[in-house]
């Protein structure tokens, strides 16, 4: 019943989607990130059923890429979208480690992080503009593996604090069978990319790999390790980076 529990907690800290109530004990969270990359799934599942269903009843481009950069905001409730714009005001300030910190944690917004969200989202658009039905499955993977790649992160790497949610869920986890989990997902989602296209696959597998190892890197030198905030600022840097690589191949018809 642990394993459900942990399932539970995650699709109702990590989207919108009605969950039954159930306590948030330590024990009810061993298993909550091994389940992130399932949250990314279903949302990636639904995104590519509306790009399929916009593409069926003939909407326009700019009516397929807005209404598919709003969804992953409409089902995540924004909690990502929250943590790229604290990330960016705290980043954006070019102050000490110490400044940053106190940055990322204070709950107003700042001028960059709205610049940044704004530019965000008009690459998001341009992204997804551009995708065609071939590789749209690439993109719709994407939730998945930034999630998978993300989840594997937090249990590698330290904590910039000890407190927050991200915090909690990686403490509470069973770490070795977590990362066994999160390694066989990172697996498992490169090859359905893979197999959707060889070349574009292995691109967009090749470039969340190593965005997301800089990221980690830059934010242990910045922040002295992860937050939830940063968290969240990864997974959406990420959906960008697949959602730009499946434009690219669709483009170029790799």
């Amino acid at each position: 019943m642990g394993v459900v529990r942990s399932l539970v907690i995650a699709f109702a800290m990590y989207s919108k989607i009605p969950m039954p109530k159930v306590e948030w004990k330590k024990e009810n969270m061993r298993f909550v990130l091994c389940f992130l990359p399932l949250v990314g799934a279903v949302l990636g599942l639904l995104w590519y059923l509306l790009f399929r269903l916009l593409i069926y009843i003939g909407a326009g481009t700019t009516a397929r890429a807005c209404l598919l950069t709003a969804l992953p905001i409409l089902l995540s409730g924004g909690i990502h979208v929250d943590g790229y714009m604290d990330t960016m005001d705290a980043r954006n300030s070019w102050g000490s480690r110490e400044k940053k910190l106190m940055i990322l944690e204070d709950s107003h917004i700042g001028a960059f992080s709205v610049i940044m969200t704004i530019v965000y989202y008009l690459l998001m658009l341009a992204s997804v503009s551009e995708v065609n039905a071939e590789y749209a499955l690439i993109a719709a993977f994407g939730f998945a593996y930034a999630r998978s790649l993300t989840g594997t992160a937090m249990v590698y790497m330290p904590g910039n604090k000890r407190e927050g949610m991200a915090y909690t869920f990686t403490e509470a986890s069973d770490k070795p069978k977590v990362r066994i989990a999160l390694l066989v997902s990172n697996v498992l989602w490169s090859a359905m990319m893979i197999i959707v296209s060889p070349y574009a696959g292995f691109a967009a597998v090749a470039a969340g790999a190593l965005w997301a190892l800089i990221f980690c890197r830059k934010m242990e030198r910045e922040f002295g390790g992860l937050s939830g905030d940063l968290c969240g600022c990864l997974i959406l840097e990420l959906e960008l980076v697949f959602a730009a690589v499946a434009a690219a191949a669709s483009l170029i018809m790799i």
